[in-house]
């Protein structure tokens, strides 16, 4: 994973934004308490930052 971040700039690029629009998200519930719009776009956000730096099957070593 950290590999792949070093060699694309545009990963790590979308990486970054995914994080921030986390920490966005989550700022913007913590501020308007049980706000479900908020709260929906935050496990978005996350589950987004998540899928993106989830090792890719390509990535993984053969085993012989």
């Amino acid at each position: 994973m950290i590999e792949r971040v070093r060699r694309d700039p545009f990963f790590y690029g979308t990486v970054l934004v995914a994080l921030w629009l986390a920490g966005l998200f989550l700022g913007v519930t913590w501020y308007i308490f049980r706000d479900p719009y908020s709260l929906g776009g935050t496990v978005l956000a996350v589950g987004a930052a998540i899928a993106l730096l989830r090792p890719s099957p390509a990535n993984r070593p053969l085993r012989r």
